[in-house]
């Protein structure tokens, strides 16, 4: 029901709605430091996350990967051999039916947090930590039954083939709930009277 175009990282239903995306509503709102955040980066990202989704599904020729890449799957192959999880999603795209928004969830379903196992929306990350990804995961986790009962988690793959695991705090996620909800009303508001967003 939901169709994604790649090249303008649009989401759209198939009665021609366009669906504003997780990752519009916080750039759009001028949360992400675009001094980091250059195409380049912008395109490691898609780069290191189809690697490891293919790494994922057992079909990664490694000889297609760019080498600078490489690093950023090993990572991953670190963190999968040392964590204990089981996704229910992968790359998962889905849209909330209420709020008219959109999103690719990196990974969800169940891993091991500070030993117990319980259930996690997880973002793979491979640039340098953003303030606003607690706001970006709780709009992934509302994208799902039952939000309230997620965890966040964000894994931050990094170049020299490690990786960092950090949850982010369950106190906030409430909070970082509404701060998007609010952004996505701002930005509504701005369309409906002409404002540049």
């Amino acid at each position: 029901m939901l169709n994604f175009n790649p090249e303008k990282h649009e989401y759209s239903l198939p009665t021609g709605e366009v669906l504003i995306s997780v990752t519009q509503v916080i750039e759009r709102s001028g949360l992400v430091d675009t001094s980091y955040f250059t195409e380049f980066h912008r395109l490691r990202g898609q780069a290191v996350h189809m690697a490891c989704e293919y790494d994922d599904q057992g079909c990664l020729d490694e000889s297609s990967v760019d080498p600078r890449i490489m690093p950023y799957v090993e990572a991953y192959r670190r963190f999968k051999a040392e964590a204990e999880f089981a996704w229910e999603g992968v790359e998962d795209r889905r849209w909330h039916r209420a709020f008219r928004y959109a999103g690719t969830i990196d990974r969800w379903g169940l891993m091991h947090l500070d030993g117990d196992l319980v259930p996690v929306v997880l973002d793979l990350k491979s640039g340098v930590p953003e303030a606003c990804w607690g706001i970006q995961l709780a709009a992934y986790a509302h994208l799902l039954d039952q939000p309230e009962c997620y965890r966040r988690a964000v894994l931050r793959l990094k170049k020299d083939g490690k990786y960092d695991l950090r949850e982010l705090p369950p106190k906030e996620a409430a909070e970082d709930w509404s701060t998007f909800v609010s952004l996505m009303n701002v930005l509504r508001w701005k369309a409906k009277h002409g404002r540049a967003a």
